[in-house]
């Protein structure tokens, strides 16, 4: 059976009760593939208490590496990532010989990409975002579908778990993840910028859809939207701070983390990946001393990875600040970006 899941982002603030605690006799292990480290960390703090052991991977090639390792009940994976995408992984899985139930959790939910779904045993088509309540379902029925109880898997949450502290602790898990990435001084979040997060917030608290505004303008003005400025805005505008969570998280124009006076994007699709899109990206993280995502100290560049950029002819491609330039190696990207003060 395949099933698509569509679900609204918001979450209400209600106690979901659950049934004395019974044990699993072996561990169910689900393995997450995202390219964004915050959806990773949002199934841990959402499955952390289930007594489910979760893996995370940030690419197809690497869930590929573990997958062959270990044993997984079931694979959430996302589909554009950088290198290996989550299709080619999923063809790979279903050819290794080794059982397990396969999630795709995506924002992009074109029809060609639900028809190879169907066609490749996908049993769950997933449209990002949904809320952890739904997350939770969405574990227990892969992991129902390799012979896991639903009651015994619904049981083991050993608290009554309510939306809104699964939801803090989503935010908690993104603090330590932005902790990982340095900062630049100048990007620092300061009493005066969180006073007029709020006079913006403010403009639009009794306007209907008005988040995604507030968000946009926002980030206009600090050039990102760290979790204490998410919490910030869904306190003044009166929503769940896991909704303010799931739309940045969500929509690719957001970002957690600084920008540059120039952005430098990689692209890691499948042809630029095999034409050197992986060494241009080590040299650029080595030579500018910043990992992907991150933004230099100087607030000069930052560089990210993209899944693809529609220049495969020009593979590997690069763009900075839209302007694409192709077939490069790291010593010609150097000096590009050299021509950019």
């Amino acid at each position: 059976m395949f099933t698509i899941t569509v679900a609204h982002a918001s979450i209400e603030n209600k106690t979901i009760k659950v049934k004395n605690v019974r044990r699993i006799k072996m561990q169910p292990q689900v393995l997450i593939v995202d390219d964004q480290l915050s959806v990773v960390k949002a199934w841990e703090a959402v499955l952390s208490t289930s007594g489910i052991k979760i893996t995370g991977s940030s690419d197809g090639g690497e869930a590929w590496e573990k997958f062959q390792k270990e044993r997984f009940d079931a694979v959430i994976t996302d589909i554009r990532m950088p290198g290996m995408d989550g299709i080619e992984l999923i063809k790979k899985i279903k050819n290794s010989g080794k059982e397990a139930e396969i999630v795709i959790f995506t924002g992009y939910g074109s029809p060609e990409y639900v028809n190879q779904a169907k066609d490749l045993g996908v049993s769950e088509f997933v449209l990002k975002p949904v809320s952890p309540a739904v997350m939770t379902d969405i574990a227990i029925r892969a992991l129902s579908k390799r012979g896991f109880s639903k009651e015994a898997l619904s049981s083991n949450w050993q608290w009554l778990v309510r939306p809104q502290e699964i939801a803090r602790r989503m935010i908690r898990e993104a603090e330590e993840a932005e902790k990982e990435k340095a900062i630049p001084e100048a990007a620092r979040i300061t009493k005066e910028h969180l006073e007029k997060v709020d006079e913006i917030a403010a403009s639009y608290r009794n306007m209907p859809g008005g988040l995604i505004p507030t968000l946009q303008k926002v980030q206009n003005f600090l050039g990102y939207l760290p979790p204490v400025v998410q919490k910030r805005i869904a306190k003044r505008l009166d929503v769940p701070v896991s909704e303010v969570f799931s739309v940045v998280t969500f929509y690719s124009f957001f970002t957690m983390v600084p920008r540059g006076r120039h952005v430098c994007r990689i692209c890691l699709g499948t042809a630029c990946y095999v034409m050197g899109g992986k060494e241009i990206a080590s040299k650029l993280s080595q030579n500018l001393g910043v990992e992907l995502g991150q933004t230099t100290n100087d607030m000069r560049f930052t560089i990210e990875a993209v899944r693809c950029l529609g220049a495969c002819a020009l593979a590997p491609a690069i763009t900075i600040d839209g302007r694409v330039y192709g077939r490069n190696d790291p010593n010609r990207v150097m000096e590009i970006l050299e021509t950019y003060k």
